[in-house]
């Protein structure tokens, strides 16, 4: 598929990660309303993943494994021009790629987005009439502890960003309802009006479940330490697919009445109202190997925050 039928100026800038670069589609094409399309910052890493090699890694390594909750998306290709079109709309470099994705926006009709804690933000809409709330977060490293704090929460004390809830409770079916509320602590009050039943049904979703367990059993196929590292040489397949799904976004997406019911939905009955919950995975991008210093330096930089002694602020991580 080629991108030839629309132009740069159809495609609005949205937002921006790490590495790649979203514009949704404001044009006149029926095909492409509600779609997003993603390109690839610039970067100069000597081995720099290309759009194709992506998908086709996604395809390879997760098609089986996340095939409920993996977003459609399209390769598409495009010009130099298009690129250059893109970048000046705006004010950033990409890369020269060959490719692009065409993928659906989750985000439709946001009209207010709440951020519960790093890597943790709830997005409310209204769409046609109806609401639809999403948990958007990063489960990071998951894992059986065995520190006073986890890898996740070692990292936060580091960065210095506010106590935040613990990912790994919420692999625990008996502290996944601890776990929800303390993701919303920091809501206000009148923020947390009309979604209590939603964090009920995140409750149920988290606590039948297996999507974070199955993030899990694929990380910890590689036991192989990053913080002794000393050269890209030394970052196997398993590791690599590890560190993938460590960066990994989850979007949790609920909706009341059940109308959106589907095979790869789940139904959960909250006070005797209906709701459908939707999870996808997506940033599933397969990592550099070069990126290996950066993954050395902070976890030799994390190792005096795992055994701390107890913060007020900072309560010990669950240990298994």
């Amino acid at each position: 598929m080629s991108l030839l039928e629309t132009t740069p100026a159809d495609w609005e800038y949205f937002t921006k990660g790490n590495a790649n670069l979203l514009f949704r589609y404001r044009g006149p094409l029926g095909k492409y309303t509600d779609k997003l399309l993603r390109v690839r910052l610039f970067n100069d890493l000597p081995d720099y993943v290309s759009t194709k090699t992506i998908v086709q890694y996604v395809k390879t390594n997760f098609e089986e494994s996340f095939h409920k909750e993996l977003c459609e998306q399209e390769l598409v290709k495009v010009s130099p021009d298009f690129l250059t079109g893109l970048s000046e709309r705006c004010g950033h470099t990409l890369m020269c790629d060959d490719y692009a994705l065409v993928m659906p926006n989750l985000l439709r009709g946001v009209v207010q987005s709440v951020k519960l804690a790093k890597n943790c933000i709830l997005h409310i809409a209204q769409e046609e009439g109806s609401e639809v709330v999403t948990l958007e977060f990063k489960p990071k490293w998951l894992y059986d502890n065995t520190r006073i704090y986890c890898r996740n929460c070692a990292h936060g004390q580091m960065q210095g960003v506010p106590r935040h809830f613990c990912p790994l409770d919420l692999l625990h079916i008996e502290r996944v309802t601890g776990a929800i509320d303390d993701m919303f602590l920091e809501m206000k009050k009148d923020e947390t009006k009309g979604i209590l039943s939603y964090k009920s049904v995140l409750v149920s979703f988290f606590t039948n479940s297996d999507i974070l367990h199955r993030l899990k059993r694929i990380q910890s196929r590689s036991t192989q330490s990053v913080k002794d590292i000393t050269s890209a040489g030394d970052v196997t397949e398993e590791l690599s697919l590890s560190m993938t799904l460590r960066d990994v976004t989850l979007f949790v997406e609920m909706r009341q009445g059940g109308t959106e019911y589907s095979e790869s939905s789940d139904l959960f009955l909250i006070d005797g109202v209906a709701f459908s919950c939707k999870c996808y995975v997506i940033d599933l991008d397969l990592k550099a190997n070069s990126k290996f210093r950066h993954w050395a330096k902070t976890e030799q930089k994390l190792q005096e925050y795992y055994d701390r002694t107890e913060l007020d602020a900072w309560p010990g991580c669950f240990r298994k």
